[in-house]
């Protein structure tokens, strides 16, 4: 076997141990070498990592916050790892990231969640309504009762863009989550793409069928599902008959409590539903789901200016 060697320049050797020099007049590493000095050797074999653990600190030394983290991933951090002689290289989650982590920590409680972690943080305890006009205080009032006795009729939360319907069903799924309950919070148009996108062409994939199934089990036995934006997605015979009905069907028989948002009232959401894309009315089976919606939900019109 032909033997090779190789050998490292004087000016890299040079600027290795230039740097070496440099990470050990730094004070975080001097009380390092007083508590470990065996990780001398470490430093001098590789500087760079250490250099790359003190720059990074400086970075996050007086970061104001996880939104202005520029790190890849956001809310890591490069740190090292002293175990006996042996140092690594490691990533771990600043404080930001901790507290980030710990204001969400209720998301495992989601059976499907759509919401944003920003949207995970939205509470009815600390809703400010100080400057807020009465008849949006009237409903943000409402819905607090509403968290606070969970009575089996659920809301259909109705009006136009941007009045703040998705934040109060926001709030009470993560309030109930952080209760313990089983909820899901699913945005139906993007529910319905999730569930076209999952078959394709393949109607009979079993993969497919399985995201399908498995999703609407969960949407059928979380204790509280909110159903945001229905009457946004596309009226299918197929998105109608046995995505929205089959839910609706076993959560009215079995009395889960359920939360809409729309912006279209009742009979506004029959009509939608009663039409499909090629234009056909079907005003029957849209009035089977307007009945079980009925049943589930008192109608709270929530009307406002634009809050976007």
């Amino acid at each position: 076997m032909r033997k090779f060697e190789f050998s490292i320049p004087a000016e890299v050797e040079q600027q290795i141990r230039d740097t070496a020099q440099e990470v050990m007049k730094d004070a975080r590493i001097q009380k390092m070498l007083v508590r470990n000095p065996e990780i001398k050797k470490q430093i001098e074999d590789n500087p760079y990592m250490f250099k790359k653990w003190l720059d990074s600190a400086e970075v996050c030394r007086n970061c104001p916050g996880l939104w202005a983290c520029h790190n890849s991933p956001a809310g890591y951090m490069d740190s090292i790892e002293l175990n006996g002689r042996t140092v690594s290289s490691v990533l771990r989650q600043c404080r930001y990231k901790d507290e980030s982590d710990a204001l969400i920590a209720h998301r495992k409680r989601y059976l499907i969640c759509d919401l944003s972690d920003r949207e995970l943080q939205y509470d009815i305890e600390t809703t400010d309504i100080s400057h807020e006009e009465s008849r949006y205080v009237d409903v943000y009032m409402l819905v607090k009762d509403w968290i606070a006795h969970q009575p089996k009729m659920g809301l259909y939360l109705y009006g136009s863009f941007g009045t703040g319907k998705t934040y109060l069903a926001a709030c009470i799924t993560n309030r109930l989550a952080k209760q313990g309950q089983k909820v899901a919070f699913v945005n139906v148009p993007q529910f319905v793409t999730r569930c076209r996108n999952s078959i394709g062409a393949d109607f009979n994939n079993p993969d497919a069928r399985d995201y399908i199934d498995t999703s609407m089990e969960r949407l059928k036995r979380a204790d509280v599902v909110v159903l945001d934006d229905i009457g946004a997605e596309n009226t299918t015979n197929w998105v109608r008959d046995d995505i929205l009905l089959p839910v609706l069907d076993y959560r009215c028989a079995n009395e889960k409590r359920t939360i809409f948002t729309s912006n279209l009232d009742l009979d506004q959401l029959e009509v939608k539903l009663a039409y499909n894309r090629s234009g056909q009315r079907d005003e029957i089976k849209a009035g089977r789901i307007l009945s079980r919606i009925k049943a589930l939900a008192t109608r709270v019109e929530v009307n406002g200016p634009d809050r976007r």
